[in-house]
């Protein structure tokens, strides 16, 4: 498995100034360091409609409890301002737990149909210099890479803000049902792979995350 995370001090080149001053400049989109949950799970479910998945979407009640109970987290969302100047939509969420010296981007959302105003850039950019310039945390991290859908968020965060990729070692202590199942699937995973379906589909990832654990035996 492989983390991607951003080191120490904050700074982007005259590359990225291009698309930040896009993505912040006043009366296109803001940040604001609250999560209005109503229109945030608005925003989920529109990124989550996206993906090609074989995880089931959280409800609303869900997505609302879920939000409210993280009482430790930070919330940092890009809002886009709307035609008739009276509202703002949000367009961009990410919901972020310090820990320690570090902060773990834990959930990064953004709504599809607004990628064309740059929020990634306004988000992420904010966030770095904050956690990594204001708090003075020494890095932050996305996450490791997720095996359930097809996503391109770590190869951004390398190329566009200098993430880098920081590799471990997965272990995995399977329920006694589960490390039979696997034992007797394991040798056709290929062949699973090939059929599109809901059961197939989740069985492909458990036998995808038994091979990354296998490749560090």
């Amino acid at each position: 498995m492989n983390y991607t995370f951003d080191e120490y001090q904050y700074d982007f080149n005259t590359v990225r100034q291009k698309y930040i001053a896009l993505a912040t400049k006043p009366g296109s989109e803001w940040l604001d360091k609250n999560l209005d949950v109503k229109r945030g799970y608005e925003v989920y479910k529109k990124a989550f409609d996206n993906y090609n998945t074989t995880l089931t979407i959280a409800s609303q009640d869900k997505f609302y409890e879920d939000t409210l109970k993280n009482k430790n987290y930070d919330y940092f969302a890009v809002y886009s301002m709307l035609e008739n100047g009276n509202e703002d939509k949000m367009i961009a969420y990410s919901s972020n737990l310090i820990e320690g010296n570090s902060c773990n981007y834990k959930t990064i959302k953004f709504d599809p149909d607004y990628l064309a105003l740059y929020p990634s850039y306004a988000l992420i950019h904010e966030m770095n210099k904050y956690y990594l310039n204001e708090v003075s945390l020494d890095f932050v991290n996305d996450g490791a890479r997720s095996i359930s859908h097809d996503t391109n968020i770590q190869n951004y965060l390398i190329q566009k803000f200098d993430f880098r990729k920081a590799f471990c070692k997965l272990n995995i202590i399977y329920r006694w049902d589960i490390k039979l199942l696997i034992k007797i699937l394991f040798p056709i995973k290929n062949i699973i792979k090939r059929y599109n379906n809901k059961i197939t589909n989740k069985l492909s990832v458990l036998l995808l995350q038994e091979e990354i654990k296998r490749s560090y035996e």
